[in-house]
């Protein structure tokens, strides 16, 4: 049973009507019975007839302690020190030699000519770098 369905699950074991569960979830009147029907019909095709709130509930006291925990947010974040994504093109060495002919006056656009990048990636790189080195100075 998905997140989502649980909780439709659970509003209906509790009694709340099709119109309250709208409300609540943020769905439509249509949405909301939608999902009872879905429930039902899952558990039909499982051989369990379910026809009120009392077999909801009875289905859910059943299921709960089967239903385990599915992993927080946190946990999918990476390592410290770490981040997300593709690869930099831009390594360090790199990024010196775009301070350094940025700092011979040449332009973002040639130098990501010269590097074989983009001009976004040489800027955003610069940025980048300018912030790190303004913090630091803080610090």
């Amino acid at each position: 049973m998905t997140g989502r369905q649980l909780v439709y699950a659970a509003l209906w074991a509790n009694g709340v009507t099709a119109k309250q569960t709208a409300e609540i979830m943020g769905v439509t009147l249509h949405t909301a019975r939608s999902a009872r029907v879905r429930l039902q019909r899952k558990y039909a095709a499982a051989g369990i007839r379910v026809r009120n709130s009392v077999d909801m509930a009875r289905i859910l006291a059943a299921e709960l302690p089967r239903i385990t925990p599915q992993r927080s947010a946190t946990a999918r974040l990476p390592e410290p020190g770490r981040s997300g994504g593709r690869p930099s093109t831009i390594t360090p060495d790199r990024l010196a030699i775009v301070q350094q002919l940025r700092a011979d006056g040449l332009s973002f656009g040639r130098i990501a000519d010269q590097l074989g990048v983009s001009r976004y990636v040489v800027s955003r790189a610069f940025a980048r770098a300018e912030r790190d080195a303004a913090v630091g100075a803080e610090e």
